[in-house]
């Protein structure tokens, strides 16, 4: 018994020890791991520090983790929140301040759209110049009345709605007391050739306008403005006469003859009709078909017999815009030729 014993602990003790370093030391791994963690197949990952796959698990609705989670993800949103385009405009709009955008309209298009797209986006009102109301006869005096005054009257005739609707404008709006001087000559002037051509227009084909009631077609009441009937002569004696003073308008009041001054081939207008008025003066006074003026003598319109008194002194009136025109050698006046200006 006591030999077993001996025998056991010689050899059992040391024998435990070895089999108990034997197990406790780490047992060294052959297969080494890459540097960079692989992919599993199933979107898994492989943990370096323990080789082995990591996932993380569904977290259910509900849950204290997935709560948590919800909380989170709310805090970041806080923490960084997003711009949004419509705020942007919101805030333009309460400063009247909106971006501006360039056009796009590309070349040969419509650019209407583009200027009220900058209309709207300038705060500065584009100011655009009204039409003016004689347009309509200045366009059919440019088509049918030649530069040396020959007037058309066929095509005139059939244009005469136009020209009925262009006096109805001007009879409907007369001149008001604040407007200035050369745009209520101009009206006048325009109104009266307007209705001497509608009144040849009227009764065309015809020879002269003398054929018009029994040689007196200035009598004739032809428009009614405010309540009162206004003929040819209504309008250049008692209106244009009187209350100008201006001895050029018997160059540009047309009769409709051939020894009237001519019909001038577009309206006549306020911002012009200085220019125009002097202009028509020299090229009827310097026509050698309505006056031959020489030093040695010279033979007037009859325009200056019959309103002389507008003229005053022929001498400087024609002298200025005639430089050969001699006041002390004899004068005498050409006949009238009524036919038409056509």
């Amino acid at each position: 018994m006591n030999n077993y014993f001996l025998r056991y602990t010689f050899f059992g003790i040391p024998f435990a020890f070895l089999v108990f370093f034997t197990c406790s030391s780490p047992k060294e791994n052959s297969d080494k791991l890459p540097e960079s963690m692989p992919e599993d197949p199933q979107g898994q990952q492989l943990d370096t520090a323990h080789g082995k796959r990591t996932f993380e698990a569904p977290v259910e609705q509900g849950s204290v983790v997935a709560e948590k989670k919800e909380d989170t993800i709310i805090e970041n949103i806080k923490e960084k929140p997003q711009t949004n385009k419509n705020d942007n405009l919101v805030a333009a709009l309460a400063q009247d301040s909106l971006p501006t955008k360039k056009s796009t309209a590309l070349p040969g298009t419509d650019v209407a759209a583009s200027k009220m797209e900058t209309s709207k986006e300038s705060k500065t009102d584009i100011v655009r110049e009204p039409v003016d109301r004689h347009d309509p006869w200045d366009r059919l005096l440019q088509k049918y009345v030649t530069a040396a005054g020959q007037v058309n009257y066929t095509g005139l005739k059939a244009k005469k709605h136009t020209i009925d609707s262009y006096i109805q404008s001007l009879t409907s709006a007369p001149p008001i007391t604040d407007q200035s001087r050369d745009e209520t000559l101009a009206y006048w002037i325009n109104l009266y050739n307007a209705l001497t051509v509608n009144l040849v227009v009227e009764h065309y084909p015809l020879k002269q306008i003398t054929d018009i009631n029994n040689g007196k077609p200035w009598d004739l009441s032809l428009i009614e403005i405010e309540g009162k009937s206004l003929s040819l002569n209504d309008i250049e004696h008692g209106i244009i006469r009187k209350r100008f003073n201006e001895p050029r308008i018997h160059f540009a009041v047309n009769c409709a003859a051939k020894s009237c001054p001519k019909l001038l081939n577009s309206a006549y207008s306020p911002a012009a009709l200085e220019k125009q008025l002097s202009e028509q003066s020299r090229y009827f006074i310097q026509n050698t078909n309505k006056n031959k003026i020489s030093k040695d003598g010279s033979q007037l319109s009859r325009i200056f017999e019959w309103y002389q008194k507008d003229f005053g002194s022929l001498s400087q009136f024609i002298g200025r815009y005639h430089p050969e025109f001699n006041p002390n050698v004899p004068i005498s006046y050409l006949e009238y030729n009524w036919d038409l200006n056509e």
